[in-house]
């Protein structure tokens, strides 16, 4: 049996300060949520969202609910499934279609407004990556009526088994924590509005050695660095006050003397592949 040598370096700083991000990356890395091959744009991202932390994302071309199909981000048990409604509209949130998964290490993805009676998963059935979910659609409440879009969320609930749950319109309680997906094969590994992209399988070829030479993360900037052998951080480099950091390589990551992540900063760095499930 091969043995290797890793290293693994975990940071995390949260004391709360005024400039402290909203939110932190996921641990998971996901794919897109759609199937292999489709384009499509992020209408609304983590800020810009209502509420804030979640995102919309719409697949180009073809404007009608028969078309683009939904996959799951990453593997998981399906846990709760709507799609009975077929009605679209501001004020709706009682008629949303949607998908919650639950994943290995304690988050969970939404999907929402499906079309009705599209829903090909059942509660409790284990799924793969890129497993059929449904098909896009506009159902439940969405504005204006009829923006076909698919709502994309990633949770981390205190109570990973029985999380509070509104089965109504499929809300989760606004009190458990909301994460940014780090998404594998797009430039910069996260969402961002406005962007549009092309959804694959992970390919997890970012590299086989990535150094990252940014000198200083700003406040409210976000950055990821994805390796399939390594990551390392060159001396001197900085996470300010209110950035997110996310670093995870295959077999170390190396953060050089002089490396800091001030307080009030959200960093996690990991070992582990691009497809595989962290327990950290």
């Amino acid at each position: 049996m091969k043995t290797i040598k890793i290293l693994i370096i975990s940071i995390l700083t949260s004391f709360g300060l005024i400039a402290q991000p909203a939110f932190e990356f996921s641990r998971n890395i996901y794919r897109s949520p759609y199937a292999n091959g489709t384009e499509y744009r992020v209408s609304q991202d983590d800020i810009t969202h209502t509420p804030i932390g979640a995102f919309d994302l719409r697949a180009t071309g073809d404007d009608n609910c028969d078309t683009h199909q939904i996959v799951a981000a990453a593997a998981g048990t399906v846990r709760y499934v709507e799609d009975d409604y077929n009605v679209s509209g501001p004020g709706n949130s009682a008629s949303n279609n949607y998908v919650w998964i639950a994943h290995a290490n304690g988050e969970w993805t939404k999907y929402t407004h499906f079309k009705q009676n599209s829903v090909a998963v059942t509660v409790n059935q284990v799924v793969s990556a890129g497993t059929y979910l449904g098909l896009e659609c506009s159902i439940g409440a969405v504005s204006p009526a009829g923006f076909r879009h698919l709502h994309f969320e990633v949770r981390a609930p205190a109570d990973p088994v029985n999380p509070p749950m509104d089965l109504t319109g499929g809300f989760m309680d606004n009190s458990e924590q909301r994460l940014i997906p780090v998404i594998c094969d797009i430039p910069n590994n996260y969402y961002t509005k406005d962007d549009v992209y092309t959804a694959a399988n992970c390919s997890c070829t970012a590299g086989a050695n990535q150094s990252f030479v940014i000198n200083t993360v700003g406040n409210g900037e976000k950055e990821v660095s994805l390796a399939s052998n390594s990551v390392s951080a060159a001396s001197l480099v900085t996470f300010s006050n209110g950035s997110i950091g996310f670093f995870r390589a295959g077999n170390n990551v190396t953060l050089s003397p002089g490396f800091t992540a001030n307080t009030g900063t959200y960093f996690h760095a990991s070992v582990g592949s691009c497809n595989t499930t962290p327990n950290n």
